[in-house]
């Protein structure tokens, strides 16, 4: 094969390759859930150990209603650590969101728990 057929064929095989990497990245990005992600999906659907590690999360970063939400939650199902990491949360939330805890804890039992 000549230096130009040789060139023509790199150039394309290049082009392949961009196009490969490119679809790739696509698909990663739909297909991919991050951790934190993963753990949302399965507290959703009612998993207790993940609920408790959210309620954790949220405790941590300071979204105590949230907090409550999912430690209640896990508490709901029988979880004797969410039990007492629900009352030391509820304790830390203000006084003026302590009924929009109340009311998500509520949505979430109803929402979340395992039937």
């Amino acid at each position: 094969m000549d230096k130009k057929k040789k060139l023509i064929h790199s150039k394309l095989f290049l082009k392949l390759l961009r196009f490969i990497y490119i679809i790739f990245q696509f698909i990663r990005k739909i297909l991919i859930l991050d951790k934190n992600q993963i753990l949302l999906l399965c507290a959703q659907d009612g998993d207790i150990k993940d609920q408790l590690k959210l309620a954790k999360l949220f405790y941590v970063k300071g979204n105590y209603v949230t907090a409550f939400a999912w430690a209640e939650t896990a508490s709901f199902q029988g979880n004797n650590e969410a039990r007492t990491l629900k009352d030391e949360i509820w304790a830390a939330i203000p006084s003026e969101q302590k009924v929009e805890a109340q009311n998500l804890a509520r949505k979430f039992r109803m929402d979340y728990t395992r039937k």
